[in-house]
């Protein structure tokens, strides 16, 4: 997939989840078979079957690991109380595969993914994607970083620095 293909595919996703915060809703499995591209160009985010609202306690207890390994931020692989910036760090994933062709976090287990996940960083994108833009390699770094507070705050930060204009 092509960088700016990748990027409008990202903003539009980061739109969606923008959108679905306003209203108190996080997601918690944003993957790629979770976005679908219809007919007319547009992105449509898909199965939020273990989406929460934001401020409902008690819908899944604190320890109780839910989503897909390769796909979950850190906060959420150990299992504690995850927001949107969980939603913000799949959408990093998704960004990552779409523009490198292959996860970012995987295993040959389940364990080994949630190490990766919790421990590693991902393969650099500049050596995987030569020639990418400065700005797209912070997105994805910023979208990426185990520290959730060190990661976009809110989906549309995340809308900003994926808009279309010079990188």
């Amino acid at each position: 997939m092509t960088a700016p293909d990748a990027i409008d595919i990202a903003a539009q996703v980061a739109d969606g989840l923008a959108e679905a915060h306003a209203l108190g809703i996080v997601h918690r499995d944003v993957k790629p078979a979770d976005v679908m591209l219809v007919r007319t160009g547009r992105v449509k985010i898909v199965d939020f079957g273990i989406a929460r609202m934001a401020s409902a306690a008690g819908v899944t207890a604190t320890g109780v690991v839910i989503g897909t390994p390769g796909c979950m931020a850190p906060e959420q692989a150990r299992g504690e109380t995850v927001d949107g910036r969980a939603d913000l760090w799949a959408l990093g994933v998704v960004l990552y595969e779409m523009l490198a062709g292959r996860a970012p976090f995987s295993g040959a287990s389940l364990d080994e993914t949630f190490y990766a996940v919790l421990h590693r960083a991902p393969e650099p994108l500049e050596r995987l994607v030569p020639g990418l833009p400065p700005a797209v390699l912070r997105i994805v770094d910023r979208a990426l970083r185990k520290d959730p507070v060190a990661r976009y705050q809110q989906a549309e930060r995340a809308v900003s620095a994926l808009a279309p204009g010079p990188p």
